[in-house]
């Protein structure tokens, strides 16, 4: 081997490859191995070089376990800092016996011109290092070369093998690469060599620094083995691909890779809270002024930047570049993008030509993340998108949505155009049938509200959703090869690397803003059919109240709805009172109180029998917590003890006045049986010509008889013929008559009046009402504009007997409240007339006055006939006089009874000699 650098010369014996030499260059490159810097690292390093007075390279090495020393020995490691010309930066030569391996170093001066350009590069300096290590192979080995370091205050070169370092040589320093020049453009090695990635770094690094570097790595290179097989061969075999015994097993498959978008708040140092802006900056001082103080150096953005440590984040801004990336608008927020697979399985990622640490892409400003992924399924024509959204607060949470896009082709698209022609002709058909329905009657006005409902419901909104879908389906091939196909985003050319990687993710987004509005569309389309849809439901809901059997639902909610309103209103009040109260009690303790609507879930859960979740620590259970616990019993008391039994109390009382009803209706039958009757009378009617069933009704109405027979049908159809006369008749005959009842209880409530009428007669002294004196007065009262109807007539009566019956209770009471007469008893006032008293007893006398009232109250169905009145109208005297008020029987709580002193002075006879008799009348 020689000490001059390599170059041409006569001699080859200290020369491995000739790389003057252009053919033999080109067969000497690897073109396996590349420098994995970023952009023009090799450039931009000697400006650091250059101020940092100094560079580091360190690297391990090891012998195939092929290699003998001997290809080995005097072997050199050339590195290049120009290929052509040639020029070297340093050279290390390996020699010895084998029993140690030996390193030479030679550096060269880069100020002076290359040895073929006719220049002298000067060897700054020799150092020959004996390592101490037996050669091996299969043995990692440690080299490390600086070049600058300060070594008693001179600035010195030193090679370094393990942990020793060799003779420290001084220098006259001086370093004349710039930015236009290459640090390294190539290295030479021995073959049958392999090594590791070599560090370089733009400082010149201590003794102490580099034996730290050393004992960190060798336990990881001890285990470690080096490559299975080499680039050439790893590269230069085929690869055989592994194919499922029954192909790809899942129906779906990437249509690009999976996409992670970023939303980040800005890093400040002015925070919301006195405290915090103080505690920052006080790290931050001492970080400064005391972590990194001499021996130790920190980077200069630690130095000079306040937020570079800890910070606080702006909520409503966001960074501009982040991750060597700039942000990108999506769904409304700047958003920084990245590869999934890049994050998960690269510890280091390039971006902008600096290495980025992919564990800090998740930081405290990190906001929100989604991934996004865009699947497509060939068998089935369904395009999904799915998305993965993380949400960072004080609660970390995390959800995914997922939305198809759906491609209707072939004999798919044709059923749906049958299925959308069967809407169009079933609403053109319900259309005719309103406008039928409209010319037959006009009362179909009298609701036009309910009946315009029902048009838009049935025929507008079928029609305009059939439309718009047809069209959309008929269109989606066309849409899905647009957007998802090799125009879209099956079509952005990942694989291609002369396309810029912004260019990409650009066409990647504006195929999924694409993909993005048409899910809107879709989605928009499915909020209309559910709108239709429940609207038609519930004009189902409607109808099923058409038999009284069915209309269960519907009339039980009716019957409750004030009931129902009202509970609603009170649930609503207690759950606002509750969650108000939560919120701001618990609602910094545990994630179910966080927030009003989380809190509504969960009281709603316990409001239908549900439990409050407990942790498996004693700290997460509710149970724990006192105040808690109280809050939690007094909801479920007044929620599930009260609240729910009020609304199964509301339900259950409505239902059972609905059934009551439907039990008391005798027109109606069975469902089933109501329908084949319907059935029959349309099918006769038809045949028998028999008139319209509404006009048949308006008719009936007008009638003031019960029965209805030959004659009246007679009356009002005129032109019906005998035998459809007659088989009307015969068909209605078989059903019980619905009066029947009413007669009989009418019936009844004649005599009870009747029966009431004598008693009241009697006790009162009158005469009782005949025949001719009922007519009489209803007679009077048709001349003062007074008719009433059968219904009310009917209801009057029973009226009139239950005011009858309190007033004959009245009566009963007075006579027994009276006081047996003395040996002869005063003289009556009124004229003596027959009474069927007991001779033992009182009678009761009415004056002429009041018996005239009681003559006209007492009339038969007269309106006014009733207690109130008779007690305004009638004056009662008590004849015994010696009886004090105060000695009477107590009266019924109802009567309320006033006396006077005063002395009856028409038709009286010689007044006793005890006080006057007490003066009776009795009010409201």
């Amino acid at each position: 081997f020689c000490n001059v650098p390599p170059g041409p010369s006569t001699s080859d014996t200290c020369v491995n490859i000739k790389v003057w030499d252009c053919e033999e260059l080109e067969k000497a490159v690897n073109p396996f191995c590349s420098f994995a810097v970023p952009g023009e690292w090799t450039k931009s390093i000697n400006t650091e070089i250059k101020k940092n007075e100094g560079f580091t390279v360190q690297f391990w090495w090891k012998a195939l376990d092929t290699t003998d020393w001997a290809s080995i020995d005097k072997g050199q490691m050339v590195f290049f800092n120009n290929l052509s010309p040639p020029r070297a930066l340093f050279v290390i030569d390996i020699f010895g016996d084998g029993s140690q391996v030996n390193y030479w170093i030679e550096a060269y001066n880069t100020c002076e011109g290359p040895q073929s350009a006719g220049g002298k590069p000067i060897l700054e300096n020799l150092n020959n290092l004996d390592s101490g290590e037996r050669f091996e192979t299969g043995k990692w080995y440690h080299v490390a070369l600086a070049m600058g370091s300060v070594v008693n205050g001179k600035k010195s070169l030193f090679l370094m093998a393990g942990s020793q370092p060799g003779t420290v040589k001084a220098l006259d320093w001086d370093w004349c690469q710039d930015e236009t020049m290459d640090f390294i453009q190539g290295i030479t090695v021995p073959g049958g060599v392999v090594m590791s990635p070599i560090e370089v770094t733009a400082s010149p690094l201590s003794v102490k620094q580099l034996q730290e570097s050393y004992y960190t790595n060798r336990g990881k290179f001890s285990i470690r083995r080096g490559p299975a097989s080499f680039d050439e061969d790893r590269l230069g075999s085929p690869i055989q691909y592994e194919l499922p015994p029954g192909g790809f097993p899942h129906p779906v498959s990437l249509v690009s890779p999976p996409i992670v978008l970023q939303t980040r708040s800005l890093r400040t140092d002015k925070c919301a809270y006195a405290l915090g802006v103080e505690y920052n900056k006080k790290i931050w001082d001492d970080v400064r002024n005391k972590t990194c103080a001499p021996p130790y150096e920190c980077p200069a953005e630690i130095l000079t930047n306040s937020t570079s440590l800890v910070t606080c984040s702006v909520d409503d801004a966001s960074p501009a570049v982040f991750f060597g990336k700039q942000f990108k608008s999506w769904d409304g927020q700047n958003q920084f993008s990245e590869f999934l697979q890049s994050i998960a399985d690269s510890p280091v990622l390039v971006r902008a030509g600096e290495p980025q640490y992919t564990s800090a892409f998740i930081d405290s400003q990190t906001k929100q993340i989604t991934i996004i992924m865009i699947a497509y399924s060939p068998q089935y024509g369904i395009a999904s998108s799915i998305s993965i959204v993380g949400k960072f607060s004080t609660v970390v949470s995390v959800d995914f949505n997922v939305k198809h896009l759906l491609s209707v082709e072939g004999k798919d698209l044709e059923d749906y155009r049958v299925v959308a022609i069967s809407a169009f002709v079933l609403a053109a058909i319900i259309l005719l049938e309103k406008f039928l329905t409209l010319r037959r009657s006009r009362k179909w006005f009298d609701k036009i509200h309910m009946n315009i409902f029902d048009l838009v419901v049935q025929v507008v909104l079928p029609t305009i959703y059939f439309a718009i879908r047809l069209s959309q389906l008929s269109d989606s091939k066309n849409s899905i090869l647009e957007i998802v196909g090799t125009q879209g985003l099956k079509g952005v050319p990942w694989d291609r690397t002369d396309v810029q990687l912004d260019d990409k993710i650009d066409s990647f987004f504006a195929n999924l803003v694409k993909f993005e509005e048409k899910n809107r569309i879709e989605d928009g389309m499915k909020t209309f059919y559910f709108c239709f849809s429940i609207l038609t439901l519930l004009r189902f809901i409607v109808q099923t109240s058409a038999h009284p059997r069915t209309a269960i639902l519907v009339n039980t909610l009716i019957e409750g709805a004030d009931d129902l309103w009202h509970f609603m209103v009170l649930l609503i009040a207690l759950l606002s009172g509750f969650i108000a109260l939560g919120v701001a009690q618990f609602g910094a303790d545990r994630v179910e109180f966080s927030t009003p609507g989380k809190l509504f879930e969960s009281l709603w859960d316990i409001l239908i029998g549900g439990v409050l979740e407990s942790g498996d620590l004693l700290s997460n259970q509710w149970t724990n917590n006192a105040l808690m616990t109280v809050y939690l019993l007094v909801y479920n008391f007044i929620s599930y003890m009260f609240m729910l039994n009020f609304i199964i109390a509301i339900v259950c009382q409505c239902y059972i006045k609905v059934v009551q009803d439907v039990v008391d209706r005798e027109a109606d039958q069975e469902f089933f049986t109501d329908i084949c009757s319907c059935v029959r009378v349309v099918i006769k009617s038809w045949i028998h010509q028999w008139p319209h069933h509404g006009n048949l009704v308006e008719n009936f109405k007008k009638l003031e008889t019960l029965y209805i027979g030959y004659p009246e049908i007679r009356t009002m159809y005129p032109n019906l013929s005998c035998s459809q006369l007659q088989s009307f008749v015969q068909h209605y005959r078989q059903f019980e008559p619905i009066a029947r009842r009413v007669i009989k209880e009418t019936s009844t409530l004649q005599s009870a009046l009747k029966d009431n009428l004598v008693k009241i007669s009697v006790m009162l002294g009158v005469s009782i009402p005949n025949t001719l004196d009922a007519i009489t007065e209803e007679r009077k009262l048709l001349r003062k504009g007074y008719k009433a109807t059968r219904e009310e007539v009917y209801t009057k009566d029973q009226i009139i007997i239950q005011q009858q019956s309190e007033m004959i209770d009245l009566l009963q009471s007075i006579i027994q409240n009276q006081v047996t007469a003395q040996q002869k008893p005063p003289p009556s006032p009124f004229p003596r007339t027959h009474s069927p008293l007991a001779p033992q007893q009182t009678a009761l006398r009415l004056n002429p006055q009041a018996t005239a009232a009681s003559r006209r109250l007492l009339r038969y169905k007269t309106p006014w006939t009733g207690v109130s009145q008779l007690h305004a109208a009638a004056t009662v005297t008590l004849v015994n006089g010696h009886n004090r008020l105060s000695q009477m029987p107590q009266t019924p709580p109802s009567i309320k009874l006033e006396y006077q002193h005063t002395a009856i002075t028409q038709n009286v006879d010689p007044a006793p000699a005890s006080p006057p008799p007490p003066y009776l009348a009795f009010a409201n």
